[in-house]
């Protein structure tokens, strides 16, 4: 839900600082425990997928203002990384 100017009718705000309490065991949020079985079943390499996800850091990079700006930021990333 938007904001609309009546702060009054809200009951809590979210305040999000980029910081949390757990890390994912890969320690990286875009690859998954599942993401890396998959790799690991197609005998792909997880340091050319790391190293093309470091070269397009500049798409996840951008800052989204909708959930479908973040959804064309994730797609543009993946393909790009894949497509690498």
């Amino acid at each position: 839900m938007a904001y609309d100017g009546d702060i009054m009718k809200y009951k809590y705000i979210i305040l999000d600082f980029g910081k949390v309490l757990a890390y994912p065991i890969t320690g990286s949020w875009f690859i998954t425990d599942y993401f890396l079985r998959l790799i690991r079943e197609d005998n792909l390499s997880t340091k050319l997928i790391e190293d093309a996800m470091n070269r397009h850091n500049d798409i996840i990079s951008r800052k989204a203002m909708t959930l479908e700006e973040e959804y064309d930021i994730f797609y543009d990333f993946y393909k790009s990384v894949f497509e690498d």
